[in-house]
Formats: C-alpha cells, structure tokens, sequence
C-alpha cells in the first residue's frame, strides 16, 4: 500500500512539475500555403517591409525570425516580392509593412496558451498625386492541455500563428495580383 502511495505521489509530482519546466525548442514563425499562386506576368514585384515591434524580443531571436519570414515569403511569391525599407519609398507603388506585434505563450495549470498579432499597413501609390492607405490588424490564439510526451508550447505557438498568417498571405495575394 505505502508504495503505491509513494508511486502516485512521484507520478503526480513528474506531471506537474517534470514537463513544464522542461525549455521546449524555440518556435520560429514561417508563411506556409497549400497551393502555388496564380501571378500576373510583367507586373512589378510587391514591396514588402518586415519589423519586429514586439515588447519582448528575446523568444524568437528577433533576427532570426526575421529571416526565417523572408524567407517563407520568398519561397511563395519568387520574384514577385522585394524587401525594402518603406522610409525610403519609390513613388508610385504598392508597398506593405508587416509589423509582427506579439507572439508569446503562457503555461497556466495545466493549459499552454498562445497569441500571435500582426498589423498590416498598405499603401498604394500607383495613381498620380493620390495615395491610398489600408490597415489591418490579424490575431490568432490558442489552447491546449499540457501533454508531458510532446512540445505542447511549440504546438500552440504554431496554430495561434497559422490563423493570423493565412490572413496576411490572403491580404498580400490581392496587391500581387
């Protein structure tokens, strides 16, 4: 009897503790699609800046994240798709800002939860003397019960940021095409 006891008592301790406090891999965000994109030909490539304005940078690396984006984006949209500093702007384009707001998680007994934000400002300039400017704000959450067998955090940092990058792709398709 007495070892069952202890049994239970290391089980719930392993659990509890063992798991959670375990330092899961670090999640880096990517822009993934399903099906390849239909683009115009002889169109001049969407210039996009990428910034990282969230309050804590440390998880992702904020370079590395950065990178790891451009490079989804590049994968999806090949020469479509210049990098570029939108303070340093060519006139009559369309530019788009993609200001990563938050991507962070939190362990609360016994659920890991996730929030991803992304503001989007597009601007377009491709009539003379007439500049057009369209914002938007994307986010994405989510939830799940801590499973001491998987990287639960990685998991819901994942979904949280599926949901809001599906949106950005949808947005950016419509100024590429």
């Amino acid at each position: 009897m007495q070892k069952s006891v202890k049994l239970g008592f290391f089980l719930v301790l392993f659990l509890s503790y063992g798991c959670a406090s375990k330092k899961a891999p670090i999640f880096y965000p990517t822009f993934e699609t399903k099906s390849p994109l239909s683009l115009q030909k002889d169109k001049p490539p969407l210039l996009i800046q990428i910034e990282d304005r969230r309050a804590q940078r440390n998880e992702p690396p904020q370079k590395e994240m950065i990178l790891k984006l451009k490079k989804s984006l590049k994968s999806i949209y090949g020469k479509n798709i210049e990098w570029v500093d939108l303070d340093n702007g060519v006139p009559e384009r369309v530019y788009a800002a993609v200001f990563i707001t938050s991507i962070n998680s939190s362990f609360k007994s016994p659920y890991w939860k996730a929030n991803s934000s992304v503001y989007i400002r597009f601007v377009d300039r491709r009539e003379n003397l007439k500049e057009v400017v369209k914002e938007t704000t994307f986010k994405g959450a989510h939830q799940k019960v801590n499973v001491p067998w998987e990287n639960t955090k990685g998991i819901v940092l994942k979904k949280a940021w599926d949901k809001v990058s599906l949106n950005i792709l949808k947005s950016l398709n419509k100024f590429v095409q």
